[in-house]
């Protein structure tokens, strides 16, 4: 009995060491679409030259819608642009409130290119002055960049 529970164990073992060499192997081989952050030059050496990488440049990153009435919903475009020398990749965005949402560019941002991203606060629920913002996560240095919508909701 003892030699059929080891001889379990052992078949087990090597199952599992197998199946996991595979799926190291190929992750491994894989190139995420976020390639470039993990291999952005002023993290990985620091030698480099500062000039080397994606700048996400935003003339406004604030924006004041004044009064609304609750239930309204607000939006806003903030530009954009790339005014580094590497691709501008854009990984996620997060937000201080539900009632807060953004849409950035999935796909890379070229260097020179401009683009958009688009902020909307619903104000079902809210009252008096709002400030909600909205946290870019991107391969640039320093890696967040916030935007904010303010103003006054009344019922």
């Amino acid at each position: 009995m003892n030699k059929i529970i080891l001889g379990f164990l052992s078949i087990s073992f090597l199952t599992c060491l197998l199946a996991c060499n595979e799926s190291n192997a190929s992750k491994a081989n894989r190139k995420s679409k976020f390639h470039d952050i993990i291999h952005n030059p002023t993290t990985a050496e620091p030698t480099s030259e500062s000039e080397d990488i994606p700048i996400l440049n935003a003339p406004e990153t604030e924006f004041v819608f004044g009064k609304i009435k609750q239930g309204d919903v607000v939006s806003h475009e903030f530009k954009i642009s790339n005014t580094g020398r590497r691709n501008l990749i854009i990984l996620d965005s997060q937000s201080s409130c539900g009632c807060t949402v953004s849409e950035y560019p999935e796909e890379p941002l070229p260097p020179q290119a401009t683009s958009y991203v688009k902020v909307t606060f619903d104000s079902k629920g809210k009252s008096g002055i709002q400030e909600k913002k909205v946290m870019i996560y991107s391969n640039t240095t320093p890696n967040e960049t916030i935007f904010v919508l303010k103003g006054e909701v009344t019922n």
